[in-house]
């Protein structure tokens, strides 16, 4: 893509369209500086440590803080391939899962063997952990290519560090960070249309870093589509056969690495699109009878998108917003012209992101997942407040000890927002497991019915993982395809039955699914045997139902 050229005001005639970074930056550490790589590997060692002093605490203590329950789904799914019955849940096999990460997690069940439960949960954490500063370290490069001041991306680097979003995302055990990092990997070798370089190889390059983070989270597929559109233009002025290379080349990136796992998927499902987004979307629509209107669902979603937004990234948008009214009462227009072209470089970034919120609020919905569906946007909103930290420096502190004066305010002020943040206190200080933990129910059914006993359940991962002497049916249809398709026909009763299933476990009012979902359900067929006393889940209760065999 072309890069628009900013020259700040003051820094000479423009620079051409093809050109180097838009920046003119005085007396900044050189950014390929021994001084700069040191301070570089000093942060990501920071930040690799607030996550350690997390995933080493009690797994009990993290579970339904850090650790959600669908990543159990995916190290049941690790564990059933590294015994070699292939992504196996419950009554047959799925691809209801997020690939790369479930692949990466297989040798843990070989290190740690059938007797440890925990030891390959905390793998999954560190692996989390090591994709985050990854991700962090690619960030990190992709604003110094572009701003040229290793002090700006310092404080950034603070920032991601110590966010308490960034530490429970990055924690998780799912692939959430991994996949963050190769979308950041992917963004960096975005080829400029313009340049002599962005032959087949760049464009092949950029199709296995894109289709790596395809690999990782199914819906980087955007970032994809979206490079598509915003090459379209350019790659047309120069020709249809330039057009064909490219995006032949593209292509063949993104099916290298793909294939097999398409294949592995088709093999033992006989489908390649994962079932677990199309179930999501449709029990999302489930508390509305499959009725959405405006008013009742679609403005709804929105809203939550916008509130999660808000929740999980005020520091920032604080921050961001500050900065962008300093330039404008320094820099009047022009600086705010600047800051939008800065912006604007990073655009296959920007509009990913905006296409990401979209696709979730107004198509996919899942609003209980927000927070993780929209974790990418963390990394664009904090490129677009280093650059804008950098267009603010450039116009208010022209020489080094202004800059050192005016960014380290900022950095203790930011650090002092995210400690004081509830959520930063419950990573490191919360021990409610009894409350909270997605493995309660799991530990509690392990050791209440007879091994082979088949139990049925929507919200099924903690319980999946460890009631492993079990046959636990998922219900919700997220690892699922026979109970996604029963809900489809309105038919879910009639598939526990068919399904042997003796009891149900029922979390909070996940009972109303099951109605909805079902036709009918005959007098006295599904029974309410007990309410679970002793612990719950993210503070919410379990139910036990006998299901009547007829």
């Amino acid at each position: 893509m072309a890069d628009p050229a900013a020259t700040p005001s003051g820094a000479g005639p423009p620079r051409p369209r093809s050109g180097p970074a838009p920046f003119a930056p005085q007396a900044q550490p050189s950014s390929d500086s021994p001084s700069t790589r040191l301070l570089l590997f000093i942060l990501l060692a920071f930040s690799f440590a607030l996550r350690a002093l997390a995933f080493l605490r009690p797994i009990p203590s993290l579970d339904g803080v850090t650790i959600p329950d669908d990543t159990y789904y995916t190290l049941h799914l690790a564990r059933s391939m590294a015994h070699g019955l292939g992504p196996f849940y419950g009554l047959g096999h799925t691809n209801g899962f997020q690939p790369l990460i479930g692949f990466l997690l297989v040798p843990a069940f070989w290190l740690f063997g059938d007797g440890d439960l925990l030891g390959p949960v905390r793998a999954a954490m560190v692996i989390s952990a090591l994709a985050d500063t990854a991700a962090l370290w690619m960030l990190a490069q992709i604003l110094l290519r572009q701003s040229r001041d290793a002090r700006v991306v310092a404080v950034v680097m603070i920032m991601w560090a110590v966010s308490p979003y960034t530490i429970a995302n990055g924690i998780n055990g799912l692939e959430t960070s991994l996949a963050v990092f190769l979308l950041l990997a992917a963004v960096s070798t975005f080829p400029r249309t313009e340049a002599p370089d962005a032959g087949p190889r760049t464009f092949f390059l950029f199709g296995v870093l894109g289709g790596l983070a395809l690999f990782a989270r199914i819906d980087t597929g955007l970032m994809l589509a979206v490079s598509a559109l915003l090459s379209a233009r350019r790659l047309v002025s120069r020709g249809m056969p330039v057009v064909v290379r490219a995006a032949a080349a593209t292509a063949a990136g993104v099916v290298l690495v793909n294939m097999p796992w398409w294949l592995y998927s088709y093999r033992y499902t006989g489908r390649i699109y994962p079932v677990s987004g199309r179930a999501v979307r449709h029990i999302s629509q489930a508390a509305v009878h499959h009725h959405p209107t405006l008013k009742n669902f679609y403005i709804p979603e929105i809203r939550e998108g916008v509130r999660v937004l808000l929740v999980n990234h005020w520091p920032t948008l604080i921050l961001l917003g500050v900065l962008v009214v300093l330039i404008a009462w320094r820099s009047g227009r022009q600086g705010l012209r600047q800051l939008a072209r800065d912006i604007w470089r990073q655009r296959l970034l920007v509009v990913f992101s905006a296409a990401l919120f979209c696709a979730y609020t107004m198509y996919i919905f899942t609003e209980w997942f927000f927070t993780r569906y929209f974790y990418p946007i963390n990394a664009t909103l904090l490129l677009c407040t280093g650059l804008a930290l950098h267009r603010w420096l450039e116009a208010t502190a022209p020489d080094d000890r202004r800059r050192r004066r005016r960014l380290l305010p900022v950095a203790a002020l930011y650090m002092v927002a995210s400690i004081a943040r509830k959520d930063f206190r419950d990573i490191y200080l919360s021990n409610d497991s009894v409350h909270l933990a997605s493995m309660n129910i799991g530990l509690w059914a392990r050791q209440h019915y007879p091994a082979g006993t088949i139990v049925g359940c929507p919200q099924s991962g903690g319980l999946g993982y460890f009631a492993d002497n079990l046959t636990v049916v998922n219900l919700d249809g997220v690892v699922n395809q026979d109970a996604y398709l029963a809900m489809k026909e309105h038919r879910l009763f009639d598939y526990i039955r068919e399904s042997k299933i003796q009891h149900l476990l029922i979390w909070s009012n996940t009972i109303d699914l099951i109605r909805e979902e079902s036709a009918e359900i005959p007098p006295g067929d599904l029974t309410l045997e007990m309410e679970l006393t002793g612990f719950r889940t993210y503070r919410k209760p379990w139910r036990v139902y006998r299901v009547t065999s007829r």
